[in-house]
């Protein structure tokens, strides 16, 4: 038979056969590629051409930068072996085709940051990841159960987004959960908004939770209504690191006398968060003796709006900085009266705590009578 005069239906059957042999490469390559870790999570075979040019780098799970075409897309082959039919392009879109599935020692790790998500995404991740990043997008609310699918999670970052609501229920079933970071998002510690996102057992789930950042929420520190969420805080009897704001009259309530593994509290400003301290009272820290770290730089504070006895709750202080404030040495004596029988502070640090064009000082026995003796200084 001549060329010109080849028919239809012959041709059809080569197109459909080449179409076949591209697929059954195709799944012939992801089941030898996923032959022995089980770790493979998502890829796409399709009867157009493959561009797994992320993939082809094994650190990686997930082929984010192929170029899908709906029309195309047949399945997508998860982590467990199974297969999820799809035709919803938009749950691809906010899911694996923008977020990265990247396989580390400890477990999946899904790397959502800066693809501008207004939610957390719906898509089925692994169930077993352990480290989930969401930093640097547009999210403004947490929703009931939102990470419930993850139980294994171990460290969860949605830090630098616009958070301002979180559901009562939005950290349920995220027991194994260690770190927790709402760094820079906008929930405010006023009383007026308190309820849309510290509810008093929002933090209940969190049964093994370590460090939790909630700095730079309150771009207003001296609103002297915000108060600290104590009673949501004093769910996490297993807490050791907090990062918060510093208010401009900071009162830590009964409730982180709940807290008796807390070791570490920063309540920095600048590039930390925001801090503006009018003064620290004897009761500041009167339900925080577990402390061993306490970190208040660039918080604005005035040595003379210390009380003598602020710091005598602190029996176990080993580290204090209370550099980049307006302490002046004249009140010295008066901010360390309540460390001067401590014998576990070792590490006091204080630079620029003077005038900055002041060409010298000089301390003299009276401004140092009270300083901790077993400080490194």
């Amino acid at each position: 038979m001549e060329p010109s005069k080849l028919s239809l239906p012959v041709c059809l059957i080569l197109i459909l056969c080449c179409a076949w042999i591209h697929v059954a490469h195709c799944t012939t390559r992801v089941s030898e590629e996923s032959k022995g870790d089980g770790e493979l999570n998502a890829l796409c075979l399709s009867a157009g051409p493959f561009q797994d040019q992320e993939y082809s780098n094994s650190q990686y799970g997930t082929v984010a930068d192929t170029n899908f075409d709906e029309d195309l897309i047949s399945c997508i082959k998860t982590l467990d072996g199974s297969t999820v039919k799809t035709s919803d392009m938009e749950t691809l879109k906010n899911g694996l085709h923008e977020c990265q599935v990247i396989k580390k020692d400890v477990g999946p790790y899904v790397n959502c940051t800066s693809r501008n998500l207004k939610r957390v995404p719906s898509t089925n991740f692994p169930p077993h990841i352990t480290v989930f990043n969401l930093s640097d997008n547009s999210i403004t609310k947490l929703a009931a159960r939102a990470f419930s699918k993850y139980s294994l999670l171990r460290i969860l970052s949605i830090r630098n987004n616009r958070i301002f609501k979180i559901h009562p229920l939005a950290f349920n079933g995220l027991s194994n959960l260690e770190n927790l970071d709402l760094f820079g998002n906008r929930l405010t510690m006023n009383p007026v908004t308190m309820n849309n996102a510290f509810t008093d057992n929002v933090f209940a789930p969190l049964k093994n939770l370590k460090e939790l950042r909630l700095n730079r929420n309150n771009p207003q520190p001296d609103d002297r209504a915000l108060r600290y969420p104590d009673k949501a805080l004093a769910q996490l009897s297993n807490l050791e690191t907090l990062f918060l704001d510093g208010f401009t009259e900071p009162v830590f309530g009964s409730g982180f006398a709940n807290l008796t593994r807390l070791k570490y509290l920063s309540l920095s400003g600048y590039r930390e968060g925001y801090c503006k301290l009018s003064g620290l009272k004897n009761e500041t820290f009167r339900y925080m003796t577990s402390l061993e770290h306490l970190l208040i730089r660039e918080c604005q504070l005035q040595g003379h709006k210390i009380e003598a006895a602020t710091f005598l709750p602190l029996k176990k202080l080993y580290f204090l900085d209370f550099s980049k404030n307006q302490i002046n040495v004249q009140f010295f004596d008066r901010m360390f009266y309540g460390l001067q029988n401590t014998n576990t502070l070792k590490h006091l640090h204080m630079e620029f705590v003077v005038n900055l064009y002041t060409l010298g000082v000089c301390l003299s026995s009276k401004y140092i009578k009270y300083f901790p003796q077993s400080a490194n200084i």
